[in-house]
């Protein structure tokens, strides 16, 4: 329905901290923490912000590539027997960079942040505490601040 609106050429004004329903209903996103705009970007430029050009690869040469990846000025990160991380280059470009040295490879996929992963790093450290702090009510044990427990004055 909200999609719709938006075909007619009405603005959609959605509030909401669902990330997860936000990702394919929203184009563009206006992020508000400590009532400052934080973001305002289109959803894609968002995550992609957030994505760090990391892909990961599969593969039973991996010291083979690892040094033709490195070769190309990647940087490269042994993260499993048979897997690497590698930034620096686009996922096409290893695959071209692996085909043209012979080196076998079972997968390489792009990492993509979800829209929650951006939002919370977006806004990691300029939202307030959910609550705020913690009093001791007089007469209480100082063990803790919710207890109803009296101490002898």
């Amino acid at each position: 329905m909200l999609r719709s609106l938006a075909v007619q050429g009405r603005a959609v004004l959605v509030s909401s901290h669902l990330m997860s329903e936000q990702e394919d209903a929203a184009d563009h996103l206006v992020v508000i923490g400590r009532g400052k705009v934080i973001a305002d970007t289109s959803a894609a430029e968002l995550v992609a912000a957030f994505s760090g050009g990391r892909v990961t690869l599969r593969t039973s040469a991996r010291p083979e590539a690892m040094t033709v990846l490195r070769r190309s000025g990647a940087t490269v990160a042994a993260t499993g027997r048979d897997t690497v991380t590698i930034s620096g280059l686009a996922a096409g470009e290893i695959v071209a960079l692996l085909g043209e040295s012979a080196v076998p490879f079972a997968e390489v996929s792009a990492h993509r942040a979800t829209l929650e992963q951006a939002y919370l790093e977006l806004t990691r450290g300029r939202q307030p505490p959910l609550y705020g702090t913690p009093r001791r009510p007089s007469g209480s044990c100082s063990a803790c601040c919710t207890c109803s427990q009296s101490l002898p004055p």
